[in-house]
């Protein structure tokens, strides 16, 4: 080699790295300064190639590439780029380590071992019938109180039989696919503000319709695949114990069950509020501590039928755990509760 100037790189042609949701939630924690990135891992996180970590990316993770498996922009493979100067050419060897890493493979590796990721077996024996008219509400739901930071769901659905109507869930960041014979969700916060779930919480709500008479659907056959996988706040994988019912409902009903929404949630300072009423009734929305404990009346009046949508301000309610009951006195009484966590402003 003559003397000046040189960099060298690296390349690979073994399969990248196994990414989950932990990777993006530890860009988003990058981006929001909880804990930097650097070196190697600074790199990888790169995955659109604009020389910056932003949000960009961190979607990119969530839902192109977990969901729809889009492969990313830069490639597979990122190598720190080392910069040297050849002052002689006296032909010496020169060693030089190069480093890489797969793109977006930024979490810590104590932190997680693949090999022994858990695993959650579903087994629902129960049988159901649903006609032409009705719609299938299916439910995933926390036996337990857990803190959950972000997840990815896979789901088998029998898309020749069902058509996807809905889907919701607990946390607002989150993206789904729909492919020839399951559902893909991900979701995950964006910073060290994780989800509470109480017993009986639905995570996720997914409303389908039958595209024909169906008969005996097996709950067995609606099973979780093997990459799903929860994260906690502490940005480790665990294996929460998870409910999968489902039920038949008409169309009426379902609207009732499924769009009483509240988002975000954990809250800060204002609490976004979605209901739906069948017909015009009295109603009654009222906030309650985790023990009981009245604190406020939202709402007591009789409201027309249709949506119903507002903004509730905190203002100064102390951090902690609340339930937010809502009241229906129409022709069909019903009442509904969601669970809310405010953490502080």
């Amino acid at each position: 080699m003559s003397q000046g100037e040189y960099s060298l790189t690296g390349s690979s042609d073994l399969p990248p790295g196994e990414i989950n949701i932990i990777d993006a939630l530890t860009v988003a924690e990058h981006i929001e300064g909880i804990k930097l990135l650097d070196g190697i891992a600074l790199l990888a996180a790169d995955v659109d190639g604009d020389n910056a970590i932003t949000w960009a990316d961190y979607d990119y993770i969530l839902t192109d590439h977990l969901v729809y498996g889009y492969p990313f922009p830069v490639g597979d493979w990122v190598f720190e780029k080392i910069e040297f100067t050849l002052d002689d050419a006296s032909g010496s060897s020169l060693v030089y380590e190069v480093i890489g890493s797969s793109t977006a493979e930024v979490k810590d590796k104590d932190k997680i071992n693949i090999d022994k990721m858990p695993f959650i077996d579903l087994v629902h024996k129960a049988s159901t019938d649903c006609a032409i008219g009705q719609q299938i509400l299916l439910e995933i739901k926390s036996s337990d109180t857990v803190e959950l930071a972000g997840f990815l769901i896979g789901l088998t659905l029998q898309t020749n039989l069902l058509e996807l109507v809905e889907v919701s869930c607990a946390l607002p960041n989150f993206g789904y696919g729909l492919f020839d014979d399951r559902i893909i969700i991900s979701a995950a916060t964006k910073a060290k503000k994780p989800l509470l779930l109480l017993p009986g919480d639905a995570l996720v709500q997914i409303l389908a319709s039958p595209k024909q008479q169906i008969l005996n659907i097996e709950k067995d056959n609606i099973v979780l695949t093997g990459k799903t996988h929860f994260v906690n706040n502490d940005l480790k994988i665990f294996s929460p114990q998870i409910k999968l019912p489902i039920k038949v409902i008409d169309n009426k009903s379902a609207r009732q069950d499924v769009l009483f929404e509240i988002w975000p949630n954990p809250v800060m300072s204002q609490l976004n509020i979605e209901y739906f009423l069948e017909e015009e009734a009295p109603v009654t929305l009222s906030l309650f501590s985790s023990d009981g404990r009245f604190y406020h009346t939202l709402v007591d009046q009789v409201q027309m039928a249709g949506f119903h949508s507002f903004l509730f301000n905190r203002n100064g309610l102390p951090q902690g755990l609340y339930i937010l009951n809502l009241s229906i006195q129409g022709s069909t009484p019903s009442s509904a509760g969601r669970s809310l966590l405010f953490i502080p402003e």
